[in-house]
């Protein structure tokens, strides 16, 4: 009878681990999959409404065509414009493509800025005199299709 016990032992350990490791290749499966799909098909129409619905609640209008996410190709927003209402107080910003990417090996390598920050077709427009409120709406520095990085 402990004979028996004893070798029942090693067999559920085995097949304790087998599970475990089957769970966690299951997880790492479902990351790749979810990775995959919001960096080809990008932010579901839902979460898009809930951050422009924050964005507004701070008065900042906040619209892109499409927005795309991942681990391995970072965040492309495509068509963005963001803007708040008083135009002559807060700068605005509009661009066909803003991409936005971290690297993680220089993350793990100490650099705390492992960003690498592209805009494609830019516009900024930024108001010179924001004290003068509505009077000073149209004195703004604007600098447009820029690209940079």
């Amino acid at each position: 009878m402990e004979s028996e016990q004893k070798s029942d032992k090693p067999k559920n350990w085995f097949y304790r681990r087998l599970w475990l490791l089957c769970l966690a290749a299951l997880a790492v499966a479902s990351l790749l999959i979810a990775d995959w799909l919001l960096e080809t098909y990008g932010l579901p129409q839902f979460v898009m409404d809930h951050v422009k619905q924050r964005l507004a609640a701070e008065g900042i209008s906040f619209t892109a065509s499409s927005v795309k996410v991942g681990i391995w190709r970072g965040a492309r927003l495509d068509n963005v414009s963001v803007e708040t209402g008083r135009k002559y107080e807060c700068p605005s910003m509009t661009a066909r493509k803003v991409h936005a990417s971290v690297s993680i090996m220089r993350l793990l390598e100490g650099n705390f800025l492992p960003f690498s920050f592209d805009i494609e077709k830019g516009r900024l427009s930024i108001p010179v005199f924001p004290e003068s409120g509505e009077e000073g709406a149209a004195d703004c520095v604007v600098i447009s299709d820029f690209n940079g990085s």
